[in-house]
């Protein structure tokens, strides 16, 4: 997590933005932790009630965080 961190401040002029950093890492791994779990249920052959619940509650949960990423800039597009 910390090389994940250091590669967002490496460009930063202040360190104001490690708070930052650090958010937008766990949401991002976060993120991918769901997206990993989504594509489990997807090579499952039938879901359960309530995995088709946590499918749909993943994927607009996923959806959210891209969202918060995208406001706070640092999706590593531009570092």
């Amino acid at each position: 997590m910390l090389a994940e961190i250091w590669k967002y401040l490496e460009k930063s002029e202040s360190i104001y933005d490690f708070a930052d950093a650090v958010v937008i890492v766990r949401l991002s791994q976060t993120r991918d932790m769901y997206i990993e779990e989504l594509a489990n249920l997807d090579n499952k052959k039938e879901l359960s009630e309530p995995q088709k619940q946590d499918y749909e509650e993943l994927s607009r949960d996923v959806v959210a965080l891209d969202r918060i990423i995208k406001m706070y800039a640092w999706t590593g597009e531009d570092n």
